[in-house]
């Protein structure tokens, strides 16, 4: 897999996106971050807050909406408050830990269960049982990915012990750990770190051929650390180059993604029966035939419509297996980006004064757009 970053278009394409957002056109008029969800009673509290953001970073390695992720997490507080005090976690059982999240969220419950336990111990050996400790002191994107990422893999030397991080914490979950914080307002000051990279990320970058990806098979690509880090580093460049804010880097794209890309029929997934996100393509444009005023109101609005030509589906990324859900659905191979080629019929049906604004019942009308052949 062999991987090429363009540079102008991402200037382009997030310079429009920036300014889409400040005045708070479509997509961004509605748009909603997971974290903003937060019940004050938890914001309030920066030990708790800090704390429960961390906790909430160990559903945050892929795999399963963030969104679903939170709001369980308000429910598991709820119920069980000493699942964020890292004290109290550290002193349960394995088992314990696995029981709550398994019957509140589900997926991943081994691993992330596993990782919560874990990383609650090192807490309270290392950082006094308090997650406000490890944001102490953190002035620096080198400094966090010193005292965050996972190194127990790696011939490391050190006579300090937190140089070995988190379990579960690479690349990516440094950088979301960071921009949680930074969010939340618990960083000490701020610095330039890379915005993280998760699927909504990929989609834009790769539909947009803002990242392109050459010698691909026909299952797509795997949503990989060798994917990621290109996106990083070109989002960290163009924050350096330009001053601008990781955080709104961030969440100009994800939201983008979420809010527009993904409520649209060329992004739907219509799955064959017995191969799961094989994609009949004739069947495919068929259906969308039939979902015309759907493509007006997002494809059809969209600013960066005319850099777009790949449609990528959810479905295949967030996939389970037969496991995972309880053994309650057929077996599905998630963690995939499958690029459907994009059709451009309909990318000049939107009269241009109604471009940027979310389009109403009365603007999708018959005789108001053009055809799409």
């Amino acid at each position: 897999m062999e991987i090429e970053v363009d540079r102008d278009r991402a200037v382009e394409v997030l310079g429009v996106l920036r300014e889409l957002r400040r005045q708070k056109y479509y997509p961004f008029d509605r748009s909603v971050l997971p974290q903003t969800l937060t019940p004050a009673s938890i914001q309030n509290n920066r030990p708790l807050h800090s704390s429960f953001l961390f906790y909430a970073c160990h559903y945050m390695r892929g795999g399963i909406e963030s969104e679903q992720v939170f709001r369980a997490l308000f429910v598991i507080h709820a119920k069980y408050p000493w699942m964020f005090e890292p004290g109290v976690v550290a002193e349960k059982s394995h088992e314990e830990i696995k029981a709550v999240l398994k019957n509140h969220i589900g997926w991943d419950a081994e691993t992330a269960s596993k990782y919560w336990w874990l990383n609650s111990q090192l807490l309270v050996k290392h950082w006094g049982g308090e997650v406000l400790n490890v944001i102490r002191g953190l002035h620096s994107y080198e400094e966090g990915k010193r005292r965050i990422r996972n190194k127990r893999s790696e011939e490391l030397y050190s006579l300090d012990s937190t140089e070995f991080g988190f379990y579960g914490f690479q690349e990516k979950m440094v950088s979301m750990i960071i921009y949680f914080w930074d969010w939340a307002g618990l960083l000490e000051k701020k610095f330039l770190y890379a915005p993280p990279v998760d699927f909504h990320h990929c989609r834009l970058m790769l539909g947009l051929e803002i990242v392109k990806v050459s010698n691909l098979n026909r299952g797509g690509l795997r949503y990989v650390e060798k994917l990621q880090e290109p996106i990083r580093n070109l989002l960290l460049w163009y924050c350096r180059r330009y001053k601008a804010d990781p955080k709104e880097i961030a969440d100009v794209l994800w939201l983008h993604s979420k809010d527009l890309c993904g409520i649209s029929p060329v992004t739907t997934t219509w799955e064959d029966k017995e191969n799961p996100f094989e994609f009949d393509i004739a069947t495919r444009a068929q259906i969308l035939k039939g979902q015309k005023k759907k493509i007006i109101q997002t494809c059809g609005v969209c600013a960066v419509r005319h850099f777009c030509n790949y449609a990528i589906p959810a479905g295949p990324y967030y996939g389970r297996t037969q496991e995972e859900q309880g053994k309650r659905g057929r077996v599905v191979d998630g963690g995939k980006i499958i690029l459907l080629p994009r059709s451009k019929n309909f990318d000049n049906i939107a009269p241009k004064d109604f471009r940027f604004r979310r389009p109403s019942p009365i603007d999708v009308q018959e005789g108001l757009w053009k055809e799409i052949d």
